[in-house]
């Protein structure tokens, strides 16, 4: 409020600093009149002026006003209380009082705490000579309203509240006993969320996924009925002045919903991509970047220490175990794309992996070789390609061979009538 008080009252000050300018100027042989000038000024502080007296004046009336509104219902809802609670509409009768009661134990400390305040804004706009009803005298209408709501709070929680006791002891017996009933659905609800939510599916595929997202969706919709019904529990509780009860459960439920719906988007994510990495034909697979991007994926997005809440999911170690088997394979392929790799080579991969692939087809594609399931054979394949480098130094060999024996000659002399080889000195030095 003093804060209010200090900006009006420098606000006032400008207002009358503009009012007291002078009006005519007199500039060599020229007259100059600021009267229009100075008019906008004027009305502009006024303006400022009246934004902030109206805003205190608007907010202390809706202050009266509520606090009026309250006091009235309260004192109209109490009047016909119920006789039991035998049938719904003398229960809801008892729900309504309960409700009055509850908002008067509730509101009165507060509310009476902001009477002082509201006299201090009445007596700021009657400093400032802020325009009010002359029927409305703010600090008669403050003490009424004071007296009114003690007497209406001390009603309520005194003799009304005496009245309903015998009531109000019944139906809490009845509330306890809901809740109870309710505990014991809440634990089978429990229950059956573990059982049925896809925690643990270690496959995957788009049929598989969306089937996931679909349970998550339906236990979502299940928990939040549930999560509705023990709030309204527990606002009975509040009415009734019961201990309020916790149900740690269902906030499990809330919680592992939310961790169910991160892991099943990472797995759909991540396998997707999985997906369109494996249409990559043969010679376009650039395993140099899919090697970088499944390393991103492992340090990045499915990093156990980077989801302590799902890391323990059957479905996200397995999804961790399919990046670890795709980063085991991709340098594997890049090693079967050497240059030596012949088909006496293909042929021997399939042998030892124990499926077929067509390699020799233009379709075949980077999900071929992850059908060999290659990480299960890292040493059979950096064998084979290390072998099909040796071979073909060997072939090479060969060919040099062949092609230095091709350019010899033998060539005989007689000697006493029986052919001999000639000198092969070049020969021998060719074969040593």
């Amino acid at each position: 409020m003093e804060e209010f008080d200090k900006k009006i009252e420098l606000l006032l000050k400008v207002k009358n600093d503009i009012d007291s300018m002078k009006v005519v100027h007199d500039i060599a042989w020229l007259k100059v009149t600021s009267q229009t000038l100075i008019n906008h000024l004027h009305e502009s502080v006024t303006e400022w002026i009246d934004k902030y007296t109206q805003f205190l004046l608007q907010n202390t009336t809706n202050e009266i006003n509520n606090i009026r509104i309250f006091i009235k219902q309260v004192a109209d809802g109490i009047e016909n209380l119920p006789e039991s609670s035998n049938t719904q509409a003398e229960k809801d009768r008892l729900m309504e009082v309960m409700t009055h009661l509850r908002d008067v134990k509730m509101i009165t400390e507060n509310t009476l705490s902001r009477i002082d305040p509201m006299r201090d804004t009445v007596m700021l706009l009657k400093k400032h000579a802020v325009p009010m009803k002359p029927e409305e005298d703010f600090l008669v209408i403050l003490e009424n309203i004071k007296t009114d709501l003690t007497d209406v709070a001390e009603k309520a929680l005194g003799p009304i509240k005496g009245k309903i006791l015998p009531i109000m002891t019944k139906e809490s017996e009845n509330i306890k006993s809901e809740v109870r009933d309710f505990r014991l659905q809440v634990t089978d609800f429990r229950q059956e969320f573990r059982e049925n939510c896809p925690y643990h599916i270690t496959e995957s595929t788009p049929d598989i996924i969306n089937g996931a997202y679909e349970q998550i969706d339906n236990y979502y919709s299940k928990t939040m009925a549930m999560i509705k019904e023990s709030e309204r529990l527990r606002n009975l509780e509040t009415l009734f002045a019961l201990t309020e009860s916790k149900f740690k459960m269902l906030d499990d439920c809330k919680n592992d919903l939310v961790n169910l719906k991160k892991n099943w988007d990472l797995i759909s994510l991540i396998d997707g991509q999985f997906d369109n990495w494996k249409k990559t034909l043969w010679d376009q697979i650039d395993t140099d970047a899919l090697i970088a991007a499944a390393k991103d994926m492992a340090t990045k997005q499915t990093n156990p220490n980077l989801n302590k809440e799902i890391k323990g999911y059957k479905s996200f170690v397995a999804l961790n175990e399919r990046i670890k088997n795709m980063s085991k394979i991709l340098p594997l392929i890049q090693q079967l794309h050497s240059k030596y790799m012949q088909e006496r080579h293909w042929k021997k991969l399939m042998r030892f992996t124990c499926k077929s692939v067509n390699f020799t087809s233009p379709q075949f594609c980077l999900n071929d070789l992850v059908l060999l399931e290659l990480q299960k054979f890292e040493g059979d394949v950096e064998e084979l390609v290390e072998g099909a480098q040796k071979e073909d130094k060997i072939e090479h060999k060969l060919k040099d061979i062949i092609k230095a024996w091709d350019k010899m000659k033998f060539e005989f002399e007689d000697h006493k009538g029986v052919p001999i080889l000639a000198e092969t000195g070049e020969i021998v030095e060719l074969v040593e």
